[in-house]
C-alpha cells in the first residue's frame, strides 16, 4: 500500500508541475498539446480539472485506507496485549494458590534449566 501511495504522490507532483507550467504560460498548451482552436483549449482545461479532482479523490481514498489499516493493526496488537495480560494474571494466580511448599532439590534443578 505504501508503494501505491508513493506512485500516487509522484503522479500528483507531476500533475502539479504541468499545471503550474501551463498557468504561468511557461509551457504553451496550444503547441505542447497540438491544439488549434480555443474550444479545444477549453476542453483541455476541463480535462485537466477533472484529472485533478480524480487525483484528489484517489489520494483521499488511499489515505483513508492507510488509516483504516493502521487502526486494524493497532486493534490486533491491543487484543494480543490483553491476551498476554490475561495469561500473566492466570499464572500469578496459579502461583499464589500454591501452598508455597518448599521445592525438592530435583525440582529446583529442573526449574533452573
Amino acid at each position: 500500500m505504501k508503494a501505491l501511495k508513493i506512485i500516487l504522490d509522484l503522479v500528483v507532483i507531476a500533475y502539479v508541475i504541468v499545471i503550474f507550467l501551463l498557468l504561468t504560460t511557461l509551457l504553451d498548451a496550444a503547441i505542447f498539446f497540438n491544439l488549434s482552436t480555443g474550444a479545444q483549449l477549453q476542453s483541455l482545461y476541463k480535462i485537466l480539472l477533472s484529472a485533478g479532482a480524480a487525483l484528489l479523490l484517489a489520494r483521499l481514498w488511499l489515505g483513508w485506507l492507510i488509516v483504516a489499516d493502521k487502526q486494524h493493526h493497532l486493534h490486533k496488537a491491543q487484543l494480543k496485549i490483553n491476551e498476554l495480560k490475561a495469561e500473566l494474571y492466570e499464572r500469578r494466580q496459579a502461583y499464589r494458590n500454591k501452598n508455597h511448599q518448599p521445592l525438592e532439590m530435583e525440582t529446583w534443578h529442573s526449574a533452573q534449566k
